[in-house]
This record gives C-alpha cells, structure tokens and sequence, in this order.
C-alpha cells in the first residue's frame, strides 16, 4: 500500500503529479499512466475525503507501490492545501502535471466554477511556475470551448466570438487563454467532448449528457418511441473513457506536444438520429423518429425521476442542438503514429446500455449501498 506521503518520492526520474481523483476519468488516466511505465513516479493530490478511495486505487495497480504518493491536499486550497516543505519538495522533483481536477457539470454554479475551474488552475499554474525542472503541464479541457459556434471548430480554435449557455466551458475557455500567454510555459491542452463509459466493460460513474436520454430509453415502461431534441442529422461527439484515458497518454507524452493543443474525439462522429437509433436497438426500444423543438425538449429532461441519475438534465440540451464539428488532426496524426484508435460506437453501444440497465435495476430495486459524490468533483 502506498504511503500517505508528507513529501514527495525522490528520485532521478522525476515525479509525475496527477490533480482530479477521485474523478472516474482521472482514476482512468493514472491506471493507464502506471500501466504503460511500471518504474513511473505517481504523486496524487487527493482530497481529505477521498483518501481511502485513492489507497485502494494504488492497491490495485501494478509495479512497486513505493512509487506513490498519495498527497492529502486540494487545488482549491491555497499551495494546493500543502505544507511548505510539501509544496517545495513537490516543486523540485515534479517534471509533469497533469492537471485534471475541475468541476464540470453544465449546470454548475458560477462561484463553484470560479473556485475549482479558475482558483484551482490558478494553483497549478503557480507550483508549476516554481517547479525547475518541469517538463510539461498538461491542461484538461473541453471541445465545449466552442460555445454556441456553428461549423468547424480545429484545435487552434480558440476565441472566436462565441457565447456560453453554462460556466463550465466558459471558465475552461478563461483558463485556456491564461495559460497560452504564460511565456515559457510548457503547455499541452487537451480537449474532451462527451465521454461515455468503457467500451468493453460500458462502466461510467455518472450518467450526464447523451446518459439522460439513454436513460429515457431503458427506463420508461412504456414503449413511446421518443422523438429527439434537436436536428437529428447533427453530430453527436462520444467517446469512450479506455480510449480518451489512452490517447491522453499518447498525446501528453510526445516530445513535440508542448505548445499544441489536441482534441480527443471521435474522427468519424455519428450523427445524433443514428447514434439512438443504436441506443434504441440496444434498449429493445421503438427507434426515435424527428425531432423536438427546444421548449418541448425541456419538458422530456424534467421526467420525474431521470434526476436521480443525471446532474442537471436540462442544462445538457445544447449538447443535442450544437450545430458544430470538432477536427483533430493533430492529434490523429500521433495517435495513428502509435496505433491508438477510438473505437466505432456501434461496437460498444450495447455494453454501454448493458451496465446503463444495471445500474438502473440496483437503484429502483432499492438493493445495495446508493453511490454518494461530492458535487465538487
């Protein structure tokens, strides 16, 4: 088991830090890191609460357990909530940071967002301006940097007059264009859209975005054939936790990424119509036919019920109304390079609908312990 560390490990190496557990995608990322490099240097800053949680992760992992560090601290907190020994020893061993933890639910509020989104970069980014031997500071953010713009969005795309229907992406956005003017800042941004559970195992902790109407699908009784909210020839972007924690890795690692910015998305999306067409399928459910307009749309996300789920349902429909397509060839273009390649939705839908039912049964069974988060995280 790895120590609960009052400093950091030592070594020649250096250290990798990791911010976000207990987040599903940032556990995801440090199992894939330890993985690919069993003699890698992890250190975690985890919150007081989520301790035992991130003991058993290390517990779980394979190569000498020594190699983690388990920091007890938060980016929410001034020096990241450590001591000043802590904060300087970090500071001379790190050479990479992954910088993952933020609040990102759509319907987020703004002080919350502006404590863990802004404050907590704001942080990251003053250990990494003391840390000497840094090598890289990898920015986790979202495809959702585009706001409400419509048509092609590449991934030099940054400020194009676009506007925000939530905090989450706008705060991501703020944080973007601070970090790009940090002279010398060894900067690697990676952009997100939709991230949906394990392709082969179709595990996920929390059922936002695409989940809500999955949900409608597998839930209700009685087979309606629900319409969908929005254009259903728009592209729905997805994709699958292995992989973006896969590509992560990739692109983070490469020696000519500082500088870049990449997103990981599907390359060859799917339109909205087809992807609940194979949701319904998979469900056993009438396949969807049309589209409803927003006000009606509203009313479908307040389905008594679907919050116990999902965090703020309606906030979620600009993701079924977005009229814009994500490029990424700079990131295919590395991760062709490796061999990495995101799996085709069709493939894993019914994993994905599979555990989605699970979970579904444990809830309204009323059997087993009822999963409990921090909103924060």
């Amino acid at each position: 088991m790895a120590r609960k560390s009052r400093r950091t490990a030592s070594g020649s190496r250096g250290v990798t830090l990791v911010t976000g557990l207990p987040q599903f995608t940032t556990r995801r990322l440090v199992a894939e890191l330890a993985g690919a490099d069993p003699a890698a240097r992890l250190a975690l800053l985890v919150p007081e609460r989520a301790m035992p949680a991130a003991q058993r992760l290390v517990a779980s992992l394979p190569g000498d357990p020594d190699r983690f560090q388990v920091l007890e601290g938060d980016v929410r907190k001034m020096d990241l909530g450590l001591s000043g020994p802590e904060l300087n020893a970090l500071a001379r061993e790190v050479r990479i940071i992954h910088h993952m933890a933020s609040v990102f639910h759509l319907g987020v509020d703004r002080s919350v967002a502006e404590d863990v989104n802004v404050g907590g970069t704001m942080e990251v980014l003053e250990l990494a301006r003391i840390a000497g031997g840094l090598e890289r500071l990898v920015y986790y953010s979202t495809v959702g940097v585009s706001g409400d713009y419509r048509g092609v969005w590449t991934e030099d795309d940054l400020d194009r007059g676009q506007r925000f229907a939530n905090h989450y992406e706008e705060t991501k956005l703020r944080m973007e264009k601070l970090l790009r003017g940090v002279p010398g800042l060894p900067l690697t941004v990676i952009r997100s859209p939709v991230i949906v559970g394990d392709s082969a195992t179709g595990e996920i902790d929390r059922f936002d975005g695409p989940y809500q109407l999955m949900l409608l699908f597998i839930a209700l009784p009685v087979d309606l054939g629900l319409p969908l909210p929005g254009r259903a020839s728009r592209y729905i972007n997805l994709v699958p936790v292995d992989h973006f924690a896969r590509a992560a890795r990739v692109l983070s690692s490469h020696p000519d990424a500082t500088g870049h910015t990449y997103h990981v998305v599907d390359p060859d999306p799917l339109t909205m119509a087809r992807v609940f067409e194979l949701v319904a399928t998979a469900s056993e459910k009438k396949v969807p036919r049309g589209y409803i307009p927003a006000p009606l749309t509203r009313a479908v996300m307040r389905t008594p019920g679907l919050e116990r789920f999902a965090d703020s349902p309606v906030a979620a429909l600009d993701l079924f109304t977005a009229d814009v397509v994500y490029a990424s060839s700079g990131a295919q273009a590395l991760l062709r390079e490796a061999g990495v390649r995101c799996p085709r939705f069709p493939d894993y839908v019914d994993n994905l609908v599979a555990f989605l039912r699970q979970k579904i049964k444990k809830e309204t069974g009323g059997r087993g312990e009822e999963e409990v988060y921090d909103p924060l995280w």
